[in-house]
C-alpha cells in the first residue's frame, strides 16, 4: 500500500540525522516528535565523511521482481575520507551510513539489539586532527527495508505516461516511479507543489505526511537501511550518552500485521515516546 491510509502508531521507529550545521538550531527549537542529542563541544567544528563501499556489497531492497525497479543499498563500507578537528562524538556523519567510534561499536555488539553487523572501516584520506589509524566502524543494517515511498500515484489517476500512453509508470508493489517515460522520454510525474496547473500534462504525485513504516513488512530488526531504527536503539543510545544525533519519530502502519509482529513492536519500542522526549531528557548531560 502506498497511500496515506491505515491505522498508525507512533513512537516505534525513528529516522536518524547524524550531526550537521542545523544541530544548534535544533537544540534551540527541537523539531516536533524529535529527540536531539548534542555534542558538548563544537569549538573545533563539525566532522564530515565520505564512505566508500566494499566490492559486491550492493543489494536490492525494493522487494520487486522487475529488475528495472530495483532500489539498492550498500551493505558493506570498507573505507572513508573524513575531515574535522579532534573533538569527535560517537559518529562520523555520512549521507546514509552509520560510521561510528569504537566505543559505540563495542557497546552495540554486546547489546541485545538485533539486525546489524559491525565492520571495521579504514581511513583512506584523513583531514582531521585525529591519527590516521583512529579506529572507526560501520554499523551495517541487516533488517528489511520496510519504509513506504515518500510519494505515490493515486488510484484514480491513469497509471500511464500522460504524453504517449505507455505504462505502467508507477509500480504498486515497490513504489518505483518512471519519472521519465521509457518510450517517449518525456517527464511523466511531478510532486504536487511543482505542478504548473491545467496546461501541465505531468501527473501529480501525492506526498505522505512524513515517512511511514509498514509493520507487515518488518522483520523484527532494530536497524534498517537508510538510517531507520527502532525506538529501542534510541533508548540505548540515550542510556549510553551517545551523541550527536537527531531522531525523528516516524509513523508505523499496523494494517495486516500479525499478533507476533505486534508483540515484536512492543519489544522494539523499549521507550515511551509518543511525541518526543521532554527537553531535559532529550539533551546530552
Amino acid at each position: 500500500m502506498f497511500d496515506d491510509s491505515g491505522e498508525f502508531w507512533s513512537g516505534y521507529f525513528y529516522y536518524l540525522e547524524i550531526e550537521n550545521e542545523e544541530f544548534q538550531e535544533y537544540a534551540a527549537q527541537p523539531p516536533k516528535a524529535a529527540i536531539v542529542r548534542e555534542r558538548a563541544d563544537y569549538s573545533d567544528g563539525y566532522f564530515r565523511g565520505v564512505a566508500f563501499p566494499a566490492e559486491d556489497s550492493r543489494v536490492s531492497v525494493s522487494g520487486c521482481d522487475d529488475e528495472r525497479h530495483q532500489q539498492t543499498y550498500e551493505l558493506d563500507i570498507a573505507e572513508i575520507d573524513f575531515s574535522g578537528g579532534t573533538n569527535i562524538g560517537d559518529f562520523v556523519p555520512t549521507d546514509e551510513f552509520l560510521i561510528v567510534t569504537e566505543r559505540l561499536a563495542r557497546k552495540t555488539q554486546t547489546s541485545d539489539l538485533k539486525g546489524f553487523e559491525v565492520q571495521p572501516v579504514r581511513i583512506l584520506v584523513n583531514q582531521s586532527g585525529l591519527p590516521d589509524d583512529y579506529p572507526l566502524f560501520h554499523i551495517s543494517p541487516r533488517g528489511r527495508s520496510c519504509v513506504r515511498p515518500d510519494y505515490w500515484l493515486r488510484d484514480d489517476v491513469p497509471n500511464q505516461c500522460p504524453h504517449c500512453g505507455h505504462g505502467p509508470i508507477f509500480c504498486r508493489k515497490c513504489g518505483f516511479r518512471m519519472v521519465n517515460c521509457f518510450l517517449c522520454g518525456q517527464q511523466t510525474l511531478v510532486a504536487a507543489f511543482a505542478h504548473k496547473g491545467a496546461n501541465d500534462k505531468r501527473l501529480r504525485l501525492a506526498p505522505h505526511e512524513g515517512l511511514i513504516v509498514d509493520a507487515s513488512l518488518w522483520d523484527g530488526a532494530d536497524f534498517m537501511p537508510f538510517l531507520v531504527v527502532t525506538a529501542k536503539v534510541v533508548k540505548q543510545w540515550i542510556e549510553w550518552g551517545v551523541a550527536p544525533f537527531v531522531a525523528h519519530s516516524i509513523r508505523v502502519c499496523v494494517d495486516g500485521a500479525g499478533d507476533k509482529t505486534l508483540e515484536e513492536l512492543e519489544r522494539a519500542k523499549g521507550l515511551s515516546i509518543r511525541h518526543g522526549l521532554p527537553k531535559q531528557l532529550a539533551r546530552t548531560p
